[in-house]
């Protein structure tokens, strides 16, 4: 299991079983049940440990999402930046915890006090881990599918709902295509991609690429008839960039690499 499904799986422990664990806190405190305030202690300790392996598994589940569909800096970083301070309730929780057992074990006069500061620890940390999940939501996880299938679910309506049946490219009668500037400098940022790439891992370019042309899809506005010829630009090149895993050697790989460079070049012979 890699880190990122790891950190998908295990990021909700820490906020349902916070959750839990206060309930079980304030009913032990209601009716004075020493064991039953112990066990909160020790699910509040499983939490701690749970946030703590989340967040590190982060940086792994950040790897593989970044420049995907929908995906972008900002909204990885408010999450990560967020995690920290959910980090620290929940590691001064579990420390908490601990001194919590030790009181209650021991019967000490202040175990109450210990009682009543974890019990607001864990209300406060509850609310940081539970911001940090719903910014963590705010992050499509489109790697689950392949990236044509992302592609192909593009929420621009006129990009699904065009015919494909003829995909070669076409001049407007003899001239070249007028593109918006974003289109131009998302195809001068894939061939910048390509030329500064010589050490990066096929399968992180092919997720960068990959994401940069979804978003050139997204945010396009040229009119419908230089969009569709646009559209059918792209297909061969999301054929090429998808083909980038499946070669078996550095060498081809290099190969597949100029060979998708050769077809960005050809963009300046369709459109201006």
């Amino acid at each position: 299991m890699d880190q990122l499904y790891f950190h998908l799986i295990v990021n909700h422990l820490p906020i349902i079983g916070t959750l839990l664990g206060i309930l079980v806190l304030i009913y032990a405190i209601l009716v004075k049940s020493v064991h039953t305030e112990i066990a909160a202690y020790f699910l509040f300790i499983i939490c701690s440990l749970g946030a703590a392996a989340a967040y590190l598994t982060g940086e792994g589940a950040e790897d593989a999402v970044e420049g995907l569909q929908g995906i972008t800096e900002s909204v990885i970083e408010r999450h990560e930046d967020f995690s920290v301070y959910a980090l620290i309730a929940l590691i001064l929780l579990g420390v908490a915890s601990i001194a919590g057992i030790i009181a209650a074990q021991r019967k000490l006069r202040w175990s109450k006090m210990i009682s009543s500061a974890i019990l607001a620890i864990s209300i406060i940390g509850f609310g940081l881990m539970g911001w940090t999940g719903y910014l963590g939501g705010q992050i499509r996880h489109t790697e689950i599918n392949s990236p044509i299938e992302s592609t192909q679910a593009h929420g621009q309506q006129a990009h699904e709902d065009e015919a494909v049946a003829e995909t070669e490219v076409k001049l407007n009668n003899g001239e070249k295509w007028q593109a918006d500037i974003t289109t131009n400098q998302g195809i001068n940022d894939l061939i910048a991609l390509i030329n500064s790439s010589e050490n990066e891992k096929v399968s992180r370019l092919k997720a960068t690429l990959m994401g940069r042309v979804n978003q050139i899809i997204k945010e396009c506005t040229m009119p419908p008839k230089a969009d569709k010829q646009l559209h059918n630009y792209l297909l061969p090149l999301i054929d090429k960039i998808n083909g980038l895993e499946k070669e078996p050697s550095d060498s081809q790989d290099h190969n597949k690499q100029q060979e998708i460079l050769s077809y960005l070049k050809t963009y300046g012979d369709y459109f201006k």
